[in-house]
């Protein structure tokens, strides 16, 4: 038995650094992921963004061209699920989350750096805010819906000074995580 399965992500990391924003990173991937299952032994392999470099690197000699022996051996595996007996779990994805653009993840940040300078213009705010956004799906199973998932996360800690007096605040929410 073997299935297949096609990949999809992309995810925005905002750094905060010093009451600055440090870095902003995007990240979008896409892959394909194989298994096979012989003997009650499972093999996988993974491939991500499929570029002509990624598939130059995967030809190469010791990277899925020839026997391998590190095969995990599952005693239990009887065979893969029925797709009829899948269901999805509601409220893994939000289309308003999904179609965030990196410039808001950005915006969210400048805004607890103002936020927390309205308190006390000496606070120093550190962390950041993160979006992510997947799709999977299964090819050879067109009953199969496809699995989805969006993520919001920020986190800020603020340390104020006034004179010997130090205190540090912390705060972190997430929302839609899957």
């Amino acid at each position: 038995m073997a299935d297949a399965a096609v990949s999809s992500s992309r995810s925005v990391a905002v750094m905060l650094e010093n009451s600055s924003i440090r870095e902003c990173e995007v990240v979008r991937d896409a892959g394909i992921g194989v298994r096979a299952f012989v003997k009650g032994g499972v093999r996988q392999r993974h491939h991500h963004r499929a570029d002509a470099r990624s598939r130059a690197h995967s030809r190469r000699p010791g990277r899925g061209n020839g026997p391998r022996h590190d095969v995990r051996r599952d005693p239990e595996f009887v065979a893969l699920p029925d797709p009829s007996a899948w269901t999805p779990i509601a409220g893994l994805w939000d289309d308003r989350v999904a179609g965030l653009a990196a410039g808001d993840v950005v915006a969210w940040c400048q805004q607890g750096i103002e936020e927390a300078r309205a308190v006390s213009a000496e606070a120093i705010l550190s962390g950041g805010a993160d979006l992510a956004v997947g799709e999977v799906a299964w090819p050879a199973r067109r009953e199969w819906p496809r699995d989805r998932g969006t993520h919001l996360g920020i986190g800020y800690m603020a340390v104020v000074a006034h004179g010997d007096d130090i205190g540090a605040y912390f705060e972190q929410d997430t929302a839609r995580a899957a």
